[in-house]
Formats: C-alpha cells, sequence, structure tokens
C-alpha cells in the first residue's frame, strides 16, 4: 500500500490494522529519511494476511494522524497485493474514504470510532484522528484453498 501526503514530518503516527477476520502480521513500513515540506512522499506498508475464518470482505485500512493534517483530504492511498490463488490480486487499486455511513461488521461503529475504541490514540498527543479508507476490490476470504506457486 503506498501513501503520499504533502507535509514535513515523517509519518511517526502511522498505524494502521486490517479488521477482517485474518491475523495480520506487519513485515515492513518502507518511508523516507527525510521528508521536505509541501513535498510528496510514498510509504509502503507490507502486510501479510493469513485467514482465519472463511468470508469476503474489503480492505479497511486505518491512519492515526494529526486532526490539521487534514488527511482525508490530502491524501491518496493505493493497493497492490500479491495472492496465492486467482481473484485476490489488485495492482495501485485507488482506495476510498471510508463514508460516515460505513460500519465495521465487528461492533457496528463508524470506521474511525471503531479503531478508536479497538486502539485508542496509542499515547500520541495533542488533537489526531484515525482516516480510514476501504478497497474497492472485496477479497474472497478462504483458509481451506490452497495456495498456488507461480
Amino acid at each position: 500500500m503506498k501513501f503520499m501526503k504533502k507535509y514535513k514530518y515523517l509519518l511517526s503516527l502511522l498505524v494502521l490494522s486490517f479488521l477482517v477476520a485474518t491475523c495480520m502480521t506487519i513485515e515492513e513500513i518502507i518511508h523516507p529519511d527525510d521528508a521536505q515540506v509541501d513535498s510528496d512522499i510514498n510509504i509502503t506498508v507490507k502486510i501479510k494476511l493469513v485467514a482465519e475464518t472463511d468470508g469476503s470482505s474489503k480492505l479497511a485500512f486505518g491512519i492515526l494522524m494529526p486532526k490539521a493534517w487534514n488527511v482525508s483530504e490530502h491524501a491518496t492511498v493505493t493497493l497492490t497485493t500479491e495472492a496465492g490463488f486467482a481473484g485476490n490480486t489488485v495492482t495501485n487499486e485507488p482506495m476510498t474514504l471510508m463514508s460516515a455511513t460505513d460500519t465495521n461488521p465487528s461492533d457496528g461503529k463508524s470506521w474511525p470510532a471503531s479503531f478508536q475504541s479497538r486502539f485508542g490514540v496509542l499515547g500520541n498527543t495533542g488533537p489526531v484522528e484515525w482516516v480510514v479508507f476501504k478497497s474497492a476490490t472485496t477479497f474472497q476470504i478462504d483458509d481451506n484453498i490452497e495456495v498456488q506457486k507461480p
């Protein structure tokens, strides 16, 4: 996933989660060592998912950021996946901001409220907010599908 943002700060407040029935491991976060003011930066987050239950779901990607950054207006988030079986592979798919009416099916709360309830602000100070994006693709999650090697 790529996150592009126009701010001078390194994204030390970057926090994310995938709230679907999976086991998630963040394998790597790649970001510039020195971001410049008013410039775009690319951040890549590599996540490994292992299905725990079957079903279908869109990917939810939450970012905890200072409210003043207005991430919902200034960020572009894209999704690229590598899947071991057909149907779950996308390349540079634009993710869209969750609407106010989108709710997390596991707790019935709006996605930002769900992230806030589950993770809080993780020790950060100042006015921060969870901004949550979703994939366009609905992924098929099946822990019984054998991974196909290319």
